[in-house]
Formats: structure tokens, C-alpha cells, sequence
């Protein structure tokens, strides 16, 4: 069986994402950061985590042989910016190759971490779409951009 681990922050998503991940037929391994909700078994597995100790985390993903990672729930930058301190070198690594702390930046310094260690960032869209809480493709515009990036009944 597939192991995904799921990146669980604060709210009722995580769980929702675990239970519709494990329909799909994978392991779920949940990496539940400080806020979170308590897996209520809806994990496999429950590996607790810190944002400024990563070193744990990554040594979890081999471990755990992890496919792939969702990220779900709500992360505070707060939490990001006060780990500088008492950071890790894992997460000293990353902090770095993002640069500044922009979500592209973070987003694009975590992807690049995970396949280097051959794990793929997978889609929510399967998961979130299941779960019922991802509107269908039609409603998610009332019309089509066009390259202008001007509506078509603008001049």
C-alpha cells in the first residue's frame, strides 16, 4: 500500500483529506504541526512535528516510506518566523533556498526538498473534490480570462 503523508495544520480539512485519501486506497502518515486537530483514527500513523525542527520530518519520510505529501489545514507565518531562532538545519536549509518568506518562494523550497528525497508533492485536487469541499470546475469562474488579462466586456 501507498504511504501519503498529509502536512496537518489547524482546522477540520486534514481529517477530511485523511479519511477521503484512505478510501482511495492510500496509508495515511499524518505529520500534525502545533494547532492541529487530534487524529481521531483517521491516521496510520501520527508523527507530531514542528515547524522549526524539520530534521525529524524528512527522517520520518524515509522511514515511513512516504509517495507522496498533501499539505491541508491552516499554517500561521507567525510560527514560520518565530522558529528562526530555534531552527533546525533542515529547516535553516529550506528557510535559505526560499529566500524571502513568500508562499512561491516557501511552496517552491519544500517541493524541491521533498523530491529530493523522492517524494512528490501529490494533488489535493482528487482528495479536496471527494471531500466536497472543492467547487466543480464550471463554478470556479463566471468567465474564461483571456490574455489581456482583461474580461472580454472591458475595452
Amino acid at each position: 500500500m501507498r504511504s501519503l503523508g498529509l502536512m496537518c495544520g489547524a482546522g477540520p480539512l486534514p481529517a477530511r483529506m485523511a479519511v477521503e485519501a484512505a478510501r482511495l486506497g492510500w496509508r495515511i502518515v499524518a505529520f500534525t504541526f502545533p494547532g492541529a486537530t487530534e487524529p481521531g483514527g483517521w491516521a496510520d500513523v501520527v508523527i507530531p512535528s514542528r515547524i522549526e525542527a524539520m530534521n525529524p520530518v524528512l527522517e520520518a519520510l524515509a522511514r515511513e516510506k512516504i509517495a507522496g505529501m498533501l499539505f491541508s489545514g491552516k499554517f500561521w507565518m507567525g510560527d514560520l518566523l518565530g522558529a528562526s531562532t530555534t531552527a533546525d538545519a533542515a529547516h535553516t536549509t529550506m528557510a535559505a533556498r526560499a529566500g524571502a518568506l513568500l508562499d512561491d518562494n516557501l511552496t517552491r523550497a519544500i517541493v524541491e526538498t521533498l523530491t529530493a528525497f523522492g517524494v512528490e508533492a501529490a494533488r489535493p485536487a482528487p482528495v479536496l473534490s471527494a471531500t466536497g469541499w472543492s467547487p466543480p470546475a464550471a463554478a470556479r469562474a463566471a468567465r474564461r480570462p483571456r490574455r489581456s488579462g482583461r474580461t472580454s466586456d472591458e475595452v
